[in-house]
C-alpha cells in the first residue's frame, strides 16, 4: 500500500505546513451545530451496537408461563434513537464546512420517503424501515465531516473502539453464557415452547432448537452473520491500521500494539459467529483493499465492481442449482428471486419494509425451504421493499462508491478548501472517542440492568479500559498520518458492500447505522467551495425527514408502548415469585417466600400442601393476567395491525378462558373476536389468517361460538398465502380429517407430502418420520 512511481508517501507523518494551527478563537455557532450533530448521529449509533433490541418487548412470550424480565430496547425506544440519528445527520449536514451536494441528499430523501408512506398505514413499517432511514443518513452524515478534524478522528477511533465490547461479549456469550442458556433451556423447555405456542415436534421449535444449540456469537445483534460482518470490517480497519503503524515506524510502539490487539479481539468476535460469509468477505475486502490502494485512478470503478462481483457469485452459484453441497448461497439465489418478483409485481412503492415475509412466502420458489424477511441482498431490499424509490438508494451507493475512489485517489486533504475544522488536536479526538465508548458501556449497562450478571460486568468493564485504549491508539495513529486510519476506513467500508449482498448487515436494526457510519467515514466527496445555501437545504431535508417520522409514527408508538409496560408491570410481582419458586429447592426459605407471596397475589391463605401450593398458583396466574388484561387491550387499540400484540391478547384471554369459572365464556368471545379482526385488517397474511385457526381450535368446548368449521375455512386461506409450507397444509388434513372429508384429506395429504418433497435441501422443516407414516396412511389410496 506503499505509494509507488513518485506518488508522496501514503503513512508518512504530514508536515507541519500541512497542518492547520490550532485556533484561538471561539467556536463559532456552526463548529457547535457540527458537534451536537456529530454527538446526535454517533452516541445512537453506538449504542445500538451493545444493547439488544426486542420489537415486541416483553410479550414475544407467555409471561404468565415463563417470566423472562424485559431488558434492552424496544421498538419505541429505537425509533427515539432513528430519529436522533435523522435530525443529527441534518445538522451535521447544515454545520459542515464540507460542501455538500443537494442531489446526494436527494437520494436519501427518497428512499426514506417511501418507508414514511407505508408507515402511515402500518407502523410495522417503520419498525423496521426506520433504522434503514436512520442508517443512510448517518452514512451521510459521516462522510461530510471535514477530512482533518478531530471530530472525523474521534468517530473513527469510537467506533473501531468498540471492538473490545464486541470481543468481549463473544468470548462471554460463547463460553459462558451458552452452556447456562441450554442448562436452563433443557429445565424449562416445556414452559417455554408452552409460552410460544409451540409443540415440541413443530418446525418453529426444531428451527429454534438448531439454532439455539449453535454456540455462535452474535453480540447483541442477534445474527450471526450480521455480528460477523461488522467483525470482519473491524478486523480489516484495525488490521490494516495495525500493519502500517508498524511499518511507519510509529514513534510511540503502543499504538501498534493497541491496534493489533483490537484486530485481534474483532478476530475472536469473527471465529466464534462462525460465519463463513463474513470470513469470505474479509478475504475479498482486504484483496480489494489491496487491489483499489495499487490502482487509485480506478478506485471508483473498482469500488463499484466489489458488490456487483458478489451478486454475479451468487447467481453463478444459483444458475449451478443442487449439484454442490454448500446451500447457503443458494438460498441467497432464490431469495433473489422471490424479491425480484415481488418488485415486478409491486414496483412503485414495493411491499414496505415489514411486508417481505408474507409476500415472500407467495412468490418464492417451491423448493426453497426457508421464510425470510429479508432478501438478504441489500439492492434486492430496497426495491422489493420500497419499490422504484429503492433504486434511489442503491444510487447512493454509487455515489459512495466514487466518493471512496475520490478518498483513495486524493492522498493528502487539497489546498482549496479548509482541511480542519473545530479544536484540532489528537488529545480532543481522544477524549471525545473515549467519552462515546464509555456512554456506549454505560447505556448497555442501564439498559440491561435486569440481566446484569458478573461476567458480563467484567466483559463491560474490559470492553471500557481496553476500548479506551485503542480510541486512543487510532487517535494518535491517525494524528501522525490520517493516511493510517483512512486506509483502514477504506477497507472496512469494501468489506460492508461485499457481506451486504449476501447478509442483512444493512436493514438489521442494531448494525445498519454502524455499518452505514464506517462505509461514510470511508469516503471523502468531491471537493468545491462550501455553498452555504445547498448545505442548508440539504440539512434542512435530512431534519424534514426526522420531523415527518416522528409526527407519523411517535404518539401511536408512544400509546402503544405505554400500553404494553402497564401489562408487563401488572404481572411482575407473579412472574418474580413463579420464576423464584422454580429455581428455589423444595422446601427452602427461598420457596415458602415464593409461595407466600403467591398466596398474597391470589388472596388466599398459606397453602399448607402440594395440591394448595398448584391451587394458589393457578389463581395467582388468573388474577395477574386479569390485571395485565387492560393494557395489552390498550396496545392493540393503538396498534390494529400489529399481530404480535393482537396475539399476545388472544393468548392471554384463551389461557383465562380455560382455567376460569366464572367469566371464561366472556374472555373466550373476546378472544375469537379479537382474532377474527386481524384478516379483516391484513388479509394477505397468512398469520393472521393462522390466528384464527388456532384460536376457534384453542377454545373447542369452551365458547359455543368456536367453530371447527370456520377453523377450517381460514386455514384454506392460510394455506393459500403460504402454498410452499408444510404448517398449515398439515393443519388443513388434520381439520379435514376431524371434519369427516375423506377424499378431500386424502388429495391434501398427497400435496403435504409433494411438499416435503420440495423441501429436501432442509431436512429439519421436513416430516419428522412419524408424521410422514401419518401422512403416507392418509394418502394411500
Amino acid at each position: 500500500m506503499s505509494a509507488r512511481r513518485g506518488r508522496p508517501n501514503a503513512i508518512a507523518p504530514e508536515r507541519s505546513d500541512q497542518r492547520r494551527p490550532e485556533a484561538a478563537a471561539p467556536a463559532s455557532i456552526r463548529d457547535v451545530l457540527l458537534w451536537l450533530g456529530a454527538a446526535l448521529v454517533l452516541g445512537p449509533t453506538l449504542l445500538r451496537l451493545v444493547v439488544s433490541i426486542d420489537p415486541m418487548p416483553a410479550w414475544g412470550t407467555d409471561l404468565l408461563l415463563l417470566w423472562i424480565p424485559p431488558s434492552g430496547l424496544g421498538a419505541f425506544g429505537t425509533l427515539i434513537l432513528d430519529l436522533l440519528t435523522v435530525l443529527g445527520a441534518g445538522v451535521v449536514i447544515a454545520g459542515t464546512p464540507v460542501h455538500v451536494r443537494v442531489s446526494v441528499v436527494a437520494l436519501a430523501v427518497l428512499g426514506s420517503s417511501a418507508v414514511l408512506a407505508h408507515a402511515v398505514r402500518d407502523e410495522a413499517h417503520a419498525v423496521t424501515g426506520m433504522p434503514w432511514v436512520a442508517g443512510v443518513c448517518s452514512g451521510i452524515a459521516m462522510m461530510h465531516l471535514p477530512r482533518r478534524s478531530a471530530l472525523r478522528l474521534a468517530a473513527i477511533a469510537a467506533l473501531l473502539g468498540l471492538s473490545a465490547m464486541l470481543g468481549a461479549k463473544a468470548l462471554v456469550q460463547v463460553f459462558i453464557e451458552h452452556p447456562a442458556t441450554l442448562a436452563s433451556y433443557e429445565q424449562t423447555r416445556q414452559a417455554f415452547l408452552a409460552s410460544r405456542g409451540w409443540s415440541p415436534d413443530s418446525v418453529m421449535a426444531r428451527n429454534y432448537e438448531r439454532r439455539l444449540y449453535q454456540p455462535e456469537a452474535t453480540g447483541w445483534l442477534g445474527l450471526a452473520n450480521v455480528f460477523g460482518s461488522l467483525a470482519a470490517a473491524l478486523v480489516t480497519a484495525l488490521g490494516s491500521a495495525a500493519w502500517l503503524s508498524m511499518r511507519g515506524r510509529a514513534s510511540d510502539r503502543r499504538v501498534p500494539v493497541l491496534l493489533g490487539l483490537g484486530a485481534l479481539l474483532a478476530a475472536a468476535a469473527l471465529v466464534l459467529s462462525q460465519s463463513k460469509g463474513a470470513l469470505g468477505v474479509l478475504v475479498v475486502g482486504v484483496a480489494a483493499l489491496v487491489v483499489v490502494m495499487r490502482l487509485p485512478r480506478r478506485a471508483g470503478v473498482l469500488c463499484a465492481l466489489v458488490p456487483v462481483a458478489v451478486l454475479a457469485g451468487v447467481i453463478v452459484r444459483g444458475m449451478a442449482g443442487e449439484r454442490f453441497g454448500e446451500l447457503s448461497i443458494l438460498f441467497r439465489w432464490f431469495y433473489i428471486q422471490g424479491a425480484t418478483g415481488i418488485f415486478l409485481d409491486q414496483p412503485l412503492l414495493g411491499v414496505g419494509p415489514a411486508g417481505f415475509k408474507d409476500a415472500y412466502m407467495l412468490a418464492k420458489p417451491a423448493i426453497s425451504p426457508e421464510e425470510v424477511s429479508s432478501p438478504h441482498s441489500i439492492f434486492f431490499d430496497w426495491m422489493a421493499c420500497l419499490g422504484v424509490f429503492g433504486a434511489a438508494w442503491v444510487v447512493l451507493i454509487g455515489c459512495k462508491c466514487r466518493a471512496i475512489g475520490w478518498l483513495v485517489e486524493h492522498e493528502a486533504p487539497p489546498p482549496v478548501v479548509p482541511v480542519a475544522h473545530g479544536p484540532e488536536s489528537a488529545r480532543v479526538a481522544a477524549l471525545v472517542s473515549a467519552g462515546l465508548v464509555a456512554l456506549a458501556v454505560a447505556g448497555s449497562a442501564y439498559f440491561e440492568r435486569t440481566l446484569l450478571t458478573p461476567e458480563m460486568g467484567i466483559a463491560r468493564a474490559f470492553g471500557l479500559l481496553l476500548g479506551v485504549g485503542i480510541a486512543w491508539g487510532v487517535t494518535q495513529a491517525g494524528d501522525r498520518s490520517i493516511r493510517i486510519v483512512e486506509i483502514g476506513m477504506i477497507g472496512a467500508g469494501l468489506t460492508i458492500l461485499a457481506h451486504s449482498q449476501i447478509e442483512t448487515t444493512l436493514v438489521s436494526a442494531g448494525a445498519t447505522p454502524a455499518a452505514w457510519a464506517m462505509l461514510g467515514l470511508a469516503c471523502l466527496p468531491p471537493t468545491r467551495p462550501r455553498c452555504a445555501r445547498a448545505n442548508s437545504i440539504a440539512g434542512g431535508g435530512l431534519v424534514l425527514v426526522g420531523v415527518a417520522g416522528a409526527v407519523i409514527v411517535l404518539p401511536t408508538m408512544w400509546t402503544w408502548s405505554r400500553a404494553l409496560d402497564r401489562a408487563t408491570e401488572a404481572v411482575r410481582p407473579f412472574g418474580e415469585a413463579l420464576s423464584a419458586l422454580e429455581s428455589a429447592e423444595r422446601g427452602s426459605v427461598e420457596a415458602s417466600e415464593a409461595v407466600r407471596a403467591l398466596a398474597a397475589l391470589a388472596r388466599v391463605p398459606q397453602p399448607r400442601d402440594g395440591e394448595q401450593v398448584a391451587i394458589t398458583l393457578a389463581r395467582a396466574r388468573q388474577r395477574a393476567g386479569e390485571m395485565a388484561l387492560p393494557g395489552l387491550r390498550e396496545g392493540v387499540e393503538a396498534r390494529p395491525l400489529d399481530l404480535p400484540t393482537r396475539s399476545a391478547l388472544i393468548r392471554l384471554l384463551v389461557g383465562l378462558s380455560q382455567v376460569s369459572k366464572d367469566g371464561g365464556s366472556a374472555w373466550a368471545t373476546e378472544a375469537i373476536a379479537t382474532a377474527e379482526r386481524a384478516p379483516v385488517l391484513a388479509p394477505n397474511s397468512a398469520q393472521s389468517w393462522g390466528l384464527v385457526v388456532n384460536t376457534h381450535m384453542a377454545l373447542l368446548g369452551f365458547s359455543p361460538q368456536a367453530s371447527q368449521e370456520r377453523a377450517l375455512w381460514a386455514c384454506r386461506k392460510a394455506e393459500g398465502l403460504d402454498p410452499h409450507g408444510l404448517n398449515y397444509a398439515l393443519r388443513l388434513v388434520d381439520l379435514l380429517g376431524q371434519a369427516g372429508l375423506g377424499e378431500e384429506q386424502r388429495a391434501w395429504a398427497r400435496r403435504v407430502l409433494q411438499i416435503d418433497a420440495d423441501l429436501r435441501l432442509d431436512p429439519l422443516r421436513q416430516l419428522t418420520p412419524e408424521q410422514k407414516a401419518f401422512i403416507e396412511a392418509i394418502a394411500a389410496p
